[in-house]
């Protein structure tokens, strides 16, 4: 059987569909041979290297012991060891050393050294241009030359004066990421990218629209049919052979790339015609309301579930206290502080276990453009890697940002054995190097579990700017204070209990730290922390918003439990008042009550004190003159109700 394709030519359904198997085979065929293009962006130490199919460019490792230079000026007697060029001795701490292209921008380099990871050569005094858009000129040493944003491809040609990068532009486009062993190389958010192995990857969001006026997949002229040019067009652009430009209408989602599916929708359509487009569609109903959603039931809480998103506040109806009155501030005070405060007191664990095993912590300065070393856990295992960018031309050091990822890591803290599971980030300022902590750092948490003696305590999409201070100038893991400024949660899970507290914008935590503990490294075990800022704090269930001002947590755990003082003011919206904390008796924090320590809660507004007793028979609230109420547990749900409202 025979069709008339727009009486141009004539091919049988059979022909059509031997021309889309070559075009698979070809595909496929191409896609393997890839992975056999010769390539030169691989180590010194490789040899006949090819394309691998992720894109990559790899070879057959040469002889160890042979001869290379691994670009470091700080190391001598380079050679060959598994395919990888490695340095070998290091010169000397102070050593000059040569970067080249650095001319006047800086006044020399100088070689530092990183015991258990060599010497690396670093500029000194490097000139920092006051306007980000301008590069330091080697020749003279002044801020001349603009950054070549119009060179990028990638980019609108302009430079963000805030940032001194290129404003991404010409999303889509075409590109030259510069890899022959990518193919279909395309913008993405101001970088060039391409697809491994030849292989597509979508990357993009396909858009409901279609794709050409036809709505005809594979209609390069937009005529209603599809011809067996076309379909030929089509295969030259899913093999790299010929722009997506060449005929758009192959390229059905818009991810800038043709299928071996789509050049299927195509022949389908030459075959059985083009699908007729609606004339005019219909539009899409507006809402005018949305449906009332019935509230979810809190999950019931184990001792690893907690709540994730955010609740929105809820006054919980009042029940009597079993002195027969309803909730005051004290019995709602008394629920909130033993939740808040384990929450809070894991952030000076999670620091100093951090900053404790961190490669340098404890040593001098050094440098590591890129290192990753294990981190150094009792039980477990984990790595930190340092990635820092030295440009030679024009020359800069970009800040270090060090990645931690543990598994099942033991680390000592202050009151037992803490174990982490998940991923970290933290990267420093300008002028700081790998291998030191920087006094200031950007700590990002998307998710990290913290075990602790009484709990687990979860991080989620957990960020703070960090600032340490320390008396002996260089900081290590000892530092005198911190202060974060942090936004996301902490949830902790412990015994029959789940609470999740929640930073707003603008929290802040300060901490000073009095003593370090001698037998746990770089642990404190007595400091005050600071916590100010609006806050959230969700309890099986139950939310309390607040915000809190100066409230001062002391704790000392010198004894190997956290004792803890309490003074600062919290108002909320379920206290209807500002209330005063002050503490007249250590907090004896325990699993999951408190054993011991006497609390008063001043209400700012009626002038009442409510004094909260915890002992190892639960707590007594004494109301004054409204009488006094016992409850045998701190997780009693009448300490969780609002007296407001």
């Amino acid at each position: 059987m025979f069709m008339a394709i727009q009486g141009r030519q004539a091919i049988s359904v059979r022909h059509l569909f031997a021309a889309l198997v070559t075009a698979g085979v070809i595909l496929l065929a191409a896609r393997g041979a890839r992975a056999q293009v010769p390539c030169e962006d691989c180590d010194q130490c490789m040899t006949s290297c090819v394309c691998q199919a992720d894109g990559s460019c790899q070879g057959v490792p040469k002889p160890n012991g042979t001869a290379c230079n691994d670009g470091n000026d700080c190391t001598t007697v380079d050679t060959c060891q598994s395919g990888q060029c490695v340095g070998g001795s290091p010169k000397n701490a102070g050593d000059p050393c040569t970067i080249p292209g650095l001319g006047l921008c800086a006044t020399g380099a100088q070689c530092q050294v990183i015991s258990g990871f060599g010497a690396f050569c670093l500029p000194q005094n490097v000139v920092e241009c006051a306007d980000k858009c301008q590069l330091c000129d080697p020749n003279s040493g002044n801020c001349t030359i603009p950054m070549p944003c119009e060179e990028d491809p990638c980019s609108t040609g302009q430079c963000d004066s805030s940032t001194g990068e290129c404003i991404p532009g010409n999303e889509g486009g075409s590109c030259d990421d510069g890899n022959v062993c990518t193919s279909n190389d395309r913008c993405q958010s101001g970088e060039c990218v391409g697809t491994a192995g030849g292989t597509p990857q979508p990357t993009a969001t396909p858009t409901a629209t279609s794709p050409s006026a036809s709505g005809c997949v594979g209609d390069c002229n937009n005529d209603g049919v599809v011809t067996i040019d076309e379909i030929i067009t089509g295969i030259d652009i899913a093999l790299g052979n010929a722009d997506v430009s060449a005929c758009e209408n192959f390229d059905a989602n818009d991810d800038g790339l043709v299928t071996v599916d789509e050049l299927l929708t195509a022949v389908n359509n030459a075959l059985n015609g083009c699908p007729e487009v609606p004339a005019t569609a219909t539009p899409r109903p507006t809402n005018t309301s949305l449906p009332t959603s019935t509230p979810a039931q809190p999950a019931t809480a184990t001792a690893t579930t907690h709540i994730t998103g955010t609740v929105p506040p809820t006054q919980t109806p009042a029940p009597t206290t079993p002195g027969g009155g309803t909730p005051s501030i004290g019995t709602r005070a008394a629920g909130t502080i033993e939740s808040t405060t384990s929450a809070f007191l894991v952030i000076p664990d999670l620091l100093s276990a951090l900053l404790g095993h961190l490669p340098g912590a404890g040593s001098g300065s050094g440098a590591s453009p890129i290192f990753s070393t294990p981190f150094t856990c009792n039980i477990g295992g984990g790595t930190v890697a340092c990635a820092q960018d030295i440009v030679l031309f024009p020359p800069s050091v970009g800040p270090p940002t060090y990645t931690v990822t543990l598994n099942n890591c033991q680390v000592t803290g202050s009151t037992g054995t803490l174990t982490f599971n998940g991923t970290l980030t933290a990267t420093g300022q300008a002028g700081d190097v790998c291998g030191t902590i920087p006094s200031t750092v950007t700590v990002s948490i998307p998710s990290l579990t913290v075990q602790t003696p009484t709990g687990t305590a979860t991080f989620s999409n957990f960020s703070a700017d960090v600032s340490l201070s320390c008396s002996a100038g260089s900081c290590s893991c000892y530092y005198d204070t911190a202060y974060l400024q942090p936004t996301g949660t902490i949830a902790v899970a412990g015994t029959n209990t789940n609470s999740q507290v929640t930073f707003g914008d603008g929290s802040s935590i300060y901490i000073s730290v009095t003593s370090y503990g001698t037998s746990t490294k770089c642990v404190p075990t007595v400091y005050d922390m600071e916590v100010d800022g609006n806050i959230t704090l969700t309890t099986n269930g139950t939310t309390f918003a607040a915000t809190y001002y100066g409230y001062d947590i002391y704790d000392d755990a010198s004894s190997g439990n956290d004792m803890v003082d309490i003074e600062g003011s919290v108002e909320s919206a379920c206290f209807g008042d500002t209330v005063d904390f002050s503490t007249s008796t250590d907090i004896a924090l325990g699993n999951p009550c408190p054993s011991a320590g006497v609390v008063d809660a001043y209400a700012n507004t009626s002038g009442n004190t409510d004094e909260i007793t915890y002992s190892s028979s639960g707590v007594h609230i004494d109301f004054g003159a409204g009488g006094s109420a016992d409850f045998t547990t701190c997780l009693d749900s009448q300490l969780f109700a609002c007296p407001a409202g």
